[in-house]
């Protein structure tokens, strides 16, 4: 294989894991939707705005999603094909699953629970095969970074905390359901992902993320290479 098909061959397999994982990860939401105990600061968020707007969770999920990606450009942020495919996603995921209806909305406080730990586990196991992907933060990571260059005062969990405090005063002012599920996520969430990426043996701290530039830069160089070595 030459240097040039091996470097189309490995973005192609990067985007194709971000998509995957972020297909998980919808999945996830999707499940925490169903459990019906309240949401994750920004899932309530995306759910209020479904319920007070004449659109789906998903669509109020990619608009919020693109908001904070224009938020993050005018903070400088780096910007990563995944931080775009993060955007677009998701919320049609989201969506497709919600109308499959795989899964019924549980009315059981036990079985609530359950399936609430299940979607978080799961969206864990998303953000995992999505960061293994390498091409950059999600929008909402990003907004937590950039403020926290800005507050250098204030530890990254606590200005992660501020911002879901804002986003769930939000969420509730819209009327979302905010309940057990809530403070599961918010308690659990961050617990269950260091042990689901222990389990994968991932160092998220030893990634080192690409640029949409130099995504762009690496496909469209490999392609001329390419096409100039056809002539």
């Amino acid at each position: 294989m030459t240097q040039t098909s091996s470097v189309l061959l490995d973005r192609g397999r990067r985007i194709l894991l971000a998509v995957v994982g972020l297909i998980v990860f919808a999945f996830g939401v999707y499940l925490q939707l169903q459990a019906n105990i309240g949401q994750a600061p920004w899932n309530a968020l995306n759910q209020g705005l479904s319920m007070r707007l004449p659109i789906s969770y998903g669509t109020a999920c990619n608009v919020v999603a693109c908001c904070i990606v224009l938020i993050d450009i005018a903070l400088k942020e780096p910007v990563g094909l995944g931080m775009l495919l993060d955007a677009c996603i998701i919320g049609w995921a989201t969506d497709i699953f919600i109308a499959l209806d795989w899964v019924p909305v549980q009315t059981a406080l036990p079985l609530q629970i359950l399936l609430q730990l299940a979607g978080m586990t799961v969206l864990c196991i998303g953000q995992l095969i999505y960061m293994k992907a390498a091409l950059g933060c999600g929008p909402r990571d990003a907004l937590m970074i950039a403020l926290g260059k800005r507050f250098t005062k204030v530890s990254v969990g606590t200005v992660n905390m501020c911002i879901f405090v804002i986003v769930l005063a939000g969420a509730f002012l819209l009327g979302a359901p905010i309940g057990i599920g809530t403070v599961m996520a918010v308690a659990l969430m961050g617990p269950i992902m260091d042990l689901v990426f222990k389990v994968g043996h991932f160092d998220a701290r030893s990634v080192i993320h690409e640029s949409l530039l130099q995504t762009i830069r690496a496909i469209a160089g490999s392609v001329k290479k390419k096409t100039d070595s056809a002539k």
